[in-house]
């Protein structure tokens, strides 16, 4: 009987021991489960921050400003902004804290303080537009260096902090600390850090540049990240402006009719904030194009205002037209792309400019020039295109030097009398074997006369003669020239002319005694050069 009761015992301590290992288990593995549930949000939140870091012209970072972990207290911990992530909590409720810094100081600002355990001030801009709105940004705030900090701690943007696991305690801003590897916290509360540092953001924006896509319809006051929440065209382009994504693609419904742009702010050059045009400000590459089965319109307010909508960057214009009080150009630096596209007027503006099919360039009623301008750069025409510079009754193309490549069929519709090109157009016209050009409804018409390269003449006064001329060929008329006087040192330039085919110079003599010159044009004759450019 005793036996009995020993083994009864032992299977008891047994069944207790298995037990208690097995709860042991159970409560280990939750505890690993929430630590890497935890690790896996946080990190998923410092991502969401990092989506957002906006950059101003010189390429310096800036961070979000955090708002009160419980809005009734406007003193509680300072916490990340749910506009930028809702993932901002630990699995167990307690908001990370957050810490956003400003290593470099811009001007201006409104002061505001970071209550992170240990407070501190920060000044604030309200000027960048995130996601549809205009949010709170910190411009000046650097960290503190921590006395625990490694030599040549990285430059910090932000910290995200999470308390221990089933903690509601977060460590204090000034608490995280640089050990030479990762960062870490130090007194009596313990968590775990994630930082945004300026250093990594660039590495990881150079390996996994940002790519964005926003939905736009005039009168719309959405985030733009939907076709359901649509944002106003200008509060997309101001945020291309400071989150200077790698790709950004503006899908433009027509549902709300034309876009409407002021003048003012239809200069794309210019830099975040402000009026200086700055390529550099922005992102590689934007995309305008149109929603499916729509046809938008860009255009002016009011409506008879003038303007001219200029992208510094990569830009590919699809299924987007203008509307008569705006037109567009590119910017030096610049490709841009334009198919099935209806434009008042285009400028190359020492940019490269692609057109491919379905491109039409038509001079507005009241136009007083061509409608094509090749100021530099290149245009090159790659699908059917036609231009109408009827109205303006003269030219199709205003040419000023650069590259004109035709590749594919295009229409020129001129002034009576009128040639494709205005009188004083210069620069290389090239076309190639699908190139063809159609003037006027007078048919194909042959390029060669447009396309022969410029040429450099020159010419030598006659001894004795004060006046020296070139005369270009027929089909190159002389554009410009330059007189030099050589070795001559009896004579002044007195004035240069260009008539018909002949570039001419004309000198006067220093003096009139035959003692002093002997021969009126010195012992070396004065030249002339022409620069003869193809026939226009």
């Amino acid at each position: 009987m005793i036996g009995f009761y020993v083994l009864m015992v032992a299977a008891l301590v047994l069944a207790g021991a298995v037990g208690y290992t097995l709860l042991s288990s159970v409560q280990t593995a939750n505890a690993l489960s929430l630590a890497e549930r935890n690790a896996a949000r946080l990190e998923m939140t410092a991502s969401a921050l990092r989506q957002v870091v906006i950059a101003d012209a010189e390429g310096r970072f800036f961070v979000p400003m955090g708002v009160p972990s419980f809005p009734s207290s406007l003193t509680s911990r300072t916490s990340l902004p749910d506009w930028v992530s809702g993932e901002r909590v630990t699995p167990w409720g307690t908001p990370y804290g957050y810490c956003p810094y400003a290593p470099v100081t811009a001007p201006g600002g409104s002061s505001a303080t970071v209550y992170g355990g240990a407070n501190y001030a920060v000044s604030l801009t309200s000027d960048p537009v995130v996601y549809g709105a205009a949010r709170p940004y910190v411009i000046s705030g650097a960290r503190p260096s921590n006395p625990l900090d490694a030599p040549d701690a990285p430059t910090v943007l932000a910290f995200l902090i999470s308390p221990s696991n089933n903690a509601s305690a977060v460590p204090a801003c000034n608490n995280v600390y640089w050990d030479g590897r990762a960062w870490l916290t130090t007194g009596p509360v313990t968590g775990s850090v994630r930082a945004v540092t300026v250093d990594a953001l660039s590495d990881s924006l150079a390996q996994a540049p940002r790519v964005l896509r926003r939905h736009a319809a005039q009168g719309a006051s959405g985030s733009g990240l939907s076709a359901s929440d649509p944002a106003a065209l200008s509060t997309v382009l101001t945020e291309w402006r400071y989150l200077r994504p790698h790709r950004l693609t503006v899908v433009l419904d027509d549902a709300g009719g034309p876009f409407l742009i002021s003048p003012t702010a239809t200069d794309l050059g210019a830099g975040a904030g402000g009026t200086s045009p700055h390529p550099d400000a922005f992102g590689r590459h934007l995309i305008l194009e149109a929603a499916t089965g729509d046809s938008p319109v860009i255009n002016t307010y009011p409506s008879d205002a003038a303007g001219v909508l200029r992208f510094p960057a990569d830009t590919t214009i699809d299924g987007v037209s203008f509307g008569t009080g705006l037109g567009v150009s590119g910017m030096a630096g610049s490709r841009l792309l334009i198919r099935d596209s209806q434009l008042p007027s285009l400028a190359t503006g020492g940019g490269e400019v692609i057109l491919a099919s379905g491109v039409s360039v038509t001079a507005p009623s009241g136009a007083s020039s061509p409608p094509v301008l090749v100021n530099g750069g290149s245009l090159s025409v790659q699908g059917p295109v036609s231009i109408d510079g009827s109205e303006p009754g003269g030219a199709g193309i205003r040419q000023r030097g650069g590259l004109i490549q035709v590749a594919a069929p295009l229409s020129v519709t001129t002034g009576i009398g009128s040639s494709v090109f205005d009188a004083l157009s210069y620069g290389e016209v090239s076309q190639d074997a699908g190139g063809a050009l159609t003037l006027t409804g007078l048919g194909d018409q042959n390029l060669e006369a447009y396309t022969r390269e410029i040429e450099v003449l020159s010419s030598g006064c006659v001894t004795g003669d004060l006046t020296c001329s070139v005369t270009c060929p027929d089909e190159r008329p002389p554009l410009s020239g330059t007189c030099t006087t050589s070795g001559v040192t009896n004579v002044f330039l007195r004035g240069t002319q260009i008539s018909g085919s002949v570039f001419s110079c004309a000198w006067s003599q220093v003096s009139e005694l035959a003692d002093e010159v002997t021969d009126p044009a010195g012992p070396v004759s004065p030249v002339a050069r022409a620069i003869c450019g193809p026939k226009r």
